[in-house]
């Protein structure tokens, strides 16, 4: 697709208002200047603790007390009895939005993993997760993901159960290859012992390993970048027999970040705790047959090291050793119906490249407090341009928008080109960094456009200078900045794919946005 330079400018007319733009409760960017937010449930004999106040809180970066510059509370609860958010613009569409025209303050994710699953257990799995959405409370929002080669979109945040029930029930059970050689012994068996066969045997199965350890991580990261943007704290439920992602690693994100440290970085960022559930339940995939764990000692059986260690990085919880799969799942939904966020900027001086130890405590006697362990103070966050152009390129494939940078966008269909459309994007401008400079606030974003019909293999990159005086500085936080761009639809009911990046961060925003020639409904 033809993509010629886009014009950024500043809305001054009622066409995208300000409703068009979520914007934050103070119109100011912190220059130069990093929050660190921690999500903490607060829980005690009789469930979660749900009227504490920000003097409550004390919050510790390395055992050091830190002033609470940002504190909120969200409630799956209060989302239901508050007035649903005003309606977006005709034909407007947004990355932050669900189908229901709602940001959910409480939102939760159910990954089912049949990659990592071999099919023995999926039935059993499915069963009583659609068991779980029948019972689907008003205030939950809960979307549902399928994780294969690739990761599928079953359904996306609804509170309808049926709907849910019915994208459950269509899961079509089946053998990812790769999944099903779980250990030495039944490697052993499988190509028929003996030196040479070992040999084979454990190089197969780190081949079978390779095919399906990126997914594994591409998941984690394309979820990660699609929750970022929502508020307060958000659920993923992962539903596997296995997370395959290495423990192994030097400590820094500048040296060779492990695996699972990277997978906790991308979730903490997002502020998104993770809920492992062994769907094995209580059967043991290494013994002959199948055999039940019963009557062995359970120490036999050392649980999923990686699940414990994704759910204790993130402040989730793992479940394992249980057939109770369903409670499992209704368990960690339940967590995310009280939240607290806690925000601090730490001193330049803190951002050390090192692992930094939260810690959260409250006045409040005789309650658990549930948080992240930690996060990473990196001086320089900015990616390389190698790694910028990679998630450019998996955003432009990915199913899942990526909402760390907020985006409203609508087409306009040309009545003198049929197929063409004018495309009018909004950014919300509290997502994008900008510095002070010569009386202007200064920036950038790079954009990358393609129409999900195109052959093109290759990115089309243009980046979008930003230069703002202080007066269109604050219009822009108030209603957003625009640009523009055309587009052509090759199909009556073709899509556009936007992707936006901010090279100072590395965040990223993207939607599809549906091109519908003049022939059928405009939008």
């Amino acid at each position: 697709m033809q993509m010629r330079g886009a014009r950024l400018f500043l809305l001054m007319l009622a066409v995208l208002a300000a409703s068009f733009i979520a914007t934050a409760q103070d119109n100011t960017i912190r220059v130069n200047t990093r929050l660190v937010q921690v999500d903490v449930l607060v829980r005690d004999k009789n469930g979660p603790v749900g009227n504490l106040t920000k003097d409550d809180f004390t919050v510790l970066d390395n055992g050091k007390p830190q002033r609470i510059d940002v504190y909120s509370i969200s409630t799956a609860r209060r989302a239901v009895s508050e007035p649903a958010a005003p309606p977006l613009p005709a034909g407007t569409i947004s990355n932050r939005r669900d189908a229901q025209n709602e940001n959910p303050t409480s939102a939760t994710v159910i990954l089912f993993d049949m990659l990592n699953t071999p099919q023995q257990y999926q039935l059993n799995a499915i069963k009583q997760l659609i068991g779980y959405l029948k019972s689907l409370k008003k205030e939950d929002r809960i979307a549902l993901y399928i994780l294969e080669n690739e990761l599928h979109v079953a359904h996306d945040f609804t509170n309808d159960p049926d709907d849910l029930v019915r994208a459950a029930a269509d899961i079509q059970l089946g053998e990812v290859p790769g999944s099903e050689l779980r250990s030495v012994r039944e490697l052993m068996r499988a190509w028929g012992g003996g030196r040479s066969g070992f040999r084979a045997a454990i190089a197969n199965a780190a081949a079978a390993r390779a095919q399906r350890v990126d997914p594994t991580a591409d998941a984690i990261e394309a979820i990660a970048r699609h929750l970022a943007g929502l508020p307060g704290r958000k659920n993923l439920v992962w539903m596997s027999a296995n997370i395959p992602l290495t423990p192994v690693s030097g400590s820094s994100p500048n040296g060779k970040e492990s695996q699972i440290d990277r997978a906790a970085r991308l979730l903490n960022d997002a502020n998104v705790a993770i809920y492992p559930v062994d769907i094995r339940g209580l059967l043991a995939p290494d013994l002959p047959n199948n055999t039940s764990r019963r009557g062995r000692p359970m120490e036999a059986y050392p649980p999923p090291d990686s699940m414990i260690r994704l759910a204790d990085s993130t402040g989730g919880r793992a479940a394992y050793f249980s057939n109770a799969l369903e409670g499992a799942v209704r368990a960690a939904v339940s967590d995310g119906e009280i939240s607290y966020t806690l925000g601090f900027y730490p001193s330049v001086d803190a951002f050390d490249n090192r692992f930094h130890k939260l810690t959260v405590k409250t006045t409040r006697k005789g309650v658990d407090v549930t948080h992240r362990t930690g996060y990473y103070a990196l001086k320089d966050p900015k990616p390389s341009d190698q790694e910028r152009r990679s998630v450019l390129s998996d955003l432009l494939e990915s199913p899942l928008n990526a909402s760390q940078i907020g985006i409203f966008a609508r087409v306009e269909s040309d009545a003198v080109k049929p197929g063409t459309f004018r495309v009018i994007v909004s950014i919300d401008a509290h997502d994008v960094h900008l510095e002070h400079r010569d009386d202007k606030w200064v920036g950038s974003l790079d954009l990358a456009m393609r129409a999900e019909s195109s052959s093109e293999t290759s990115i089309k990159m243009q980046s979008i200078p930003i230069s703002l005086t202080e007066e269109r500085f604050r219009t822009a936080l108030q209603r957003g900045m625009v640009f523009e761009e055309t587009a052509a639809a090759n199909g009556a009911d073709d899509r556009l794919r936007i992707v936006l990046q901010d090279p100072a961060t590395g965040y990223t925003g993207s939607i599809w946005i549906p091109l519908i020639k003049p022939a059928g409904i405009g939008r």
